[in-house]
Formats: C-alpha cells, sequence, structure tokens
C-alpha cells in the first residue's frame, strides 16, 4: 500500500518548490534592498572587477568601511571564478548565486548520505528521501537563510569537499582527484582545513598528494592570467597577512575574519559561549550528574552582543 509521501508527493514537491522559490527570491532582495554592502557577494564581484581591472584585490574595501565596505578575503583563485559574474547586474547575479547554492544544498544532502552509506539515495523509499533530505535543512535552516541573505560561499566549499570524499570513497585513481577537489576546496575557504587532518590519519598516500596538489594548483593556476609576479605578490600578502591572521594593526579588517588558521584554532580549541553551549547540550548531558551541573550554572551568552556575527569564537 502506498505511504503518505508516495500518495502526496507531486503536491510536496510543489510546496516546497514555492517554498524554496520564494526564499531564493526574498534572500535576493534583502540582500539587494541594504543601502550599506550587498553582502560578500559584494565583496566577491568587486575582487572580481578588480581582476578585470588589474587592480589589487586586497588593499581597497568593496566601497568606504562606513558604508559597509569590507577586504577581500580569500585566495586570487575564487576571484577569477567569480570573473563571469562581473560581467552581469548586480541583481541578476545575486539571484542566479542564489539559485546555485539551493540547488548545492539539495546536491549536498544527497550526495553525503551516499558517501556515509554507500547506498543510492534514490533506492530508498519515498518515506525515508523526503526524511533524509529535509531534517538536516530544517535544522541548519537558520544558519542557510543567513548564508543566503548575505550570498557567502560556505555552501560552495562545503560541497566540493563533499565531492571530494565522494570520489575519494570511489577508491582507485579516483581518490587522487577527490583529493584533489578537497584541496581545491581548502585553497577557497579554509573552513574544510580539518577535513586534512583526517586524510593524514588515513595515511592513504593518493589522497594525499592529490591534496597537495589540489592546494597547489589552486595557488599557482591564477599565473595564467595574472601573471606568475603578481599572482605572487597576492599570494604572499594573503600567507603573510590574512591567512594566519597575526597582528590587526598591518591589516585592519572592519570585523574578525573567518578564514584563517586562527579562525579554526579558535572554532575547536576555544573555550568561549559556543564550545560551552555545545559541550552542556551534546557531553555534558550524558555524563553522571550532568542536569544538577548544568542547574546550578548560568546559561551561556549563545548569541553574544557583537552584531551580526555573535560571539567570538564565532566571529574569527
Amino acid at each position: 500500500m502506498p505511504s503518505h509521501f508516495e500518495k502526496h508527493s507531486s503536491k510536496y514537491r510543489l510546496f516546497f518548490f514555492l517554498v524554496f522559490s520564494f526564499l531564493i527570491v526574498h534572500s535576493t532582495w534583502k540582500l539587494l534592498k541594504s543601502p550599506l554592502a550587498k553582502g560578500d557577494f559584494e565583496q566577491y564581484r568587486f575582487a572580481a572587477h578588480q581582476i578585470i581591472s588589474g587592480e589589487d584585490i586586497y588593499r581597497t574595501t568593496s566601497r568606504p568601511i562606513n558604508q559597509g565596505g569590507a577586504y577581500y578575503l580569500y585566495a586570487p583563485l575564487f576571484a577569477i571564478l567569480f570573473v563571469p559574474f562581473a560581467f552581469l547586474p548586480i541583481g541578476i547575479g545575486a539571484l542566479i548565486w542564489s539559485l546555485l547554492n539551493v540547488a548545492l544544498i539539495y546536491w549536498s544532502t544527497k550526495t553525503f548520505y551516499e558517501v556515509i552509506t554507500g547506498a543510492a539515495f534514490k533506492t530508498l523509499p519515498t518515506n525515508s528521501r523526503w526524511i533524509i533530505a529535509l531534517v538536516p535543512i530544517l535544522l541548519s535552516l537558520r544558519f542557510l537563510l543567513y548564508h543566503l541573505d548575505y550570498g557567502q560561499a560556505n555552501i560552495l566549499v562545503m560541497a566540493l569537499m563533499i565531492l571530494g570524499l565522494r570520489l575519494i570513497r570511489s577508491g582507485g585513481k579516483k581518490s587522487i582527484l577527490g583529493g584533489g577537489v578537497a584541496g581545491v576546496s581548502i585553497a577557497i575557504k579554509f573552513i574544510t582545513a580539518p577535513f586534512a587532518f583526517w586524510f593524514l590519519l588515513e595515511r592513504n598516500l593518493r589522497i594525499l598528494v592529490g591534496l597537495i596538489s589540489g592546494l597547489l594548483l589552486s595557488w599557482l593556476l591564477p599565473s595564467l592570467l595574472l601573471g606568475f609576479s603578481k599572482n605572487w605578490s597576492y599570494l604572499s600578502f594573503w600567507f603573510q597577512s590574512i591567512f594566519p591572521y597575526p597582528d590587526l594593526t598591518r591589516f585592519p579588517l572592519n570585523f574578525s575574519t573567518n578564514v584563517s588558521l586562527q579562525a579554526e584554532l579558535y572554532r575547536v580549541l576555544e573555550r568561549g559561549p559556543s564550545f560551552h553551549v555545545q559541550r552542556t547540550r551534546i557531553l555534558f548531558h550524558y555524563l553522571p550528574g550532568a542536569d544538577e551541573h548544568n542547574s546550578k550554572r548560568a546559561a551561556p551568552d549563545q548569541f553574544g552582543s557583537s552584531g551580526r556575527n555573535g560571539p567570538v569564537s564565532d566571529e574569527i
């Protein structure tokens, strides 16, 4: 006998198509209506314009800082990948970027299930497919909406890492290609760098060769467009001033960057508000006396007071 989802599958598809269409349009409208900067999307597009005009991509903000302008914080490769958006009106470009991100959310959810289980998503019963696709999205909806509202790059970086993991799982020579794709993901934005430690622990030579090759190609390929000297100058600046995030007086960012090595260490090791929330909810919940311990301590300030980026351990 067909299940409820099987009976009404077409209705659910139409409903969620309308919901996601609304979210795409709303996020694009919210991004464009801002009287200040147009989110992170503006930074990427500005860097692409700088590439086209031959200007420096790092030392100039997309607009004055008091108007919400910000510095471009990524390696040169991502600015080059964004060049097609520089030729589009910002409204059309932002809409395409939102559409791409929503498509990647669906693809990543389905593909990550296949990476973890080794089973094809389409072979699941209809009920299971709906649950597996919707629950992760609903649980992370707040963060996904924030991502779309600001036109960020995290979903693209995540999708590249998942593609790398899928190729690695295939084994054989595809492991090298998978490691290479993972390297590109890390090179674009450092938030996926913890996977590199897992690859090291796996001690799979093919994956490591692919990873290193992906990183090197991502850093050096822009030389074909920019010239070796200019690309090397950009990389030197990025590695010295952005990647380690050593000293704000040398590179005065208008908010704490979240693409640096220091940021990853903060996320993993910092005993800040986010650490305590996760520890209380996930770890202490299973320890003897945890309820008594938690009732004696004040609830941590989960959201902080630093505006857009929340607590320090989340914004760096």
